[in-house]
């Protein structure tokens, strides 16, 4: 955690912190990241405990799934790959692999929603959920890529139209991660070619349409706009956008950092941080995304 894009504030939760808390050693895998209207942490762990709650990031009031919340036959639901909260009606989803569930905040009352029509045997990597409540999911799976709108609500849950899905390496390739803001719909397009970093959506006549696709992907970003790979949007903003920028893990030339900008013209970029070669990233500017720490 940091309070702006000069690493002000910095502040980490290491797995040594959170085994003091009560996670099994070598068990801490975050994934992803969501707050509540309080300002409580939902993380997305890939590991044998899905879901963790703390109300800052010194871990306090930890709260973990077990057989009684954020839960599924009998015990914590596990390799959570997403979450997103529901700010307005308190309500959490999380999504395994294949599998989407709906809880209260606390982790009570957990269940498995059906999957979208369209999923078929593909992984779902984010979540989001727009003001009335309808979920957005992006999936994928080998050359497959989806956007699929969600209705928890409805009898059963299901999903809303069509999705969008590509079915090549082309635009776009590699969706990780996804965000409602205003009217749009924003894609986080880590594999993307040249100009398809961060597609932008719009959902109308129950199906998703391309508005702008902008942002280049390359080993040796030099400007704005240039991303190693844009993986997860962060942060709660509408005035701009704040993303994990890393190239996977592909050694040995990893690369992990932040990026900040205002607008699809990538105004006010700025960089923060680098790939942690010796450690977890739990130094100071120094960062190991997707990684067990």
């Amino acid at each position: 955690m940091f309070s702006d894009m000069s690493g002000a504030g910095w502040s980490s939760l290491t797995q040594t912190a959170v085994t003091s808390l009560g996670l099994s050693s070598g068990s801490f895998i975050p994934y992803d990241v969501s707050f509540d209207s309080r300002g409580r942490i939902y993380i997305a762990n890939f590991s044998t405990i899905g879901i963790i709650r703390i109300d800052n990031i010194n871990g306090t009031n930890f709260l973990q799934g077990s057989a009684s919340r954020f839960y599924t036959g009998g015990a914590a639901v596990s390799s959570v790959n997403t979450v997103a909260v529901d700010r307005i009606r308190n309500v959490v989803y999380f999504a395994t692999n294949a599998e989407l569930y709906q809880s209260n905040l606390d982790g009570t009352n957990t269940q498995l929603l059906p999957d979208p029509a369209s999923l078929g045997t593909n992984i779902m990597w984010g979540i989001d959920v727009d003001s009335a409540g309808m979920l957005y999911i992006v999936a994928r799976g080998g050359t497959v890529t989806q956007m699929i709108k969600y209705n928890p609500y409805s009898a059963p849950p299901a999903q809303i139209g069509s999705a969008f899905t590509v079915t090549s390496t082309a635009t776009p390739s590699m969706v990780f991660d996804i965000l409602i803001q205003g009217q749009y719909i924003y894609v986080a397009n880590v594999a993307g070619n040249a100009g398809n970093q961060i597609l932008q959506l719009a959902f109308s006549n129950n199906a998703f349409t391309i508005v702008s696709s902008n942002g280049t992907r390359t080993t040796t970003p030099t400007g704005a706009g240039q991303f190693f790979g844009a993986t997860r949007f962060i942060a709660i903003r509408n005035d701009g956008f704040i993303i994990m920028d890393s190239n996977q893990g592909t050694s040995p030339t990893d690369f992990d950092r932040v990026v900040s900008f205002n607008d699809l013209s990538f105004n006010a970029w700025t960089t923060y941080g680098s790939f942690n070669n010796s450690g977890n990233g739990d130094a100071v500017g120094l960062f190991r995304f997707f990684t067990q720490c």
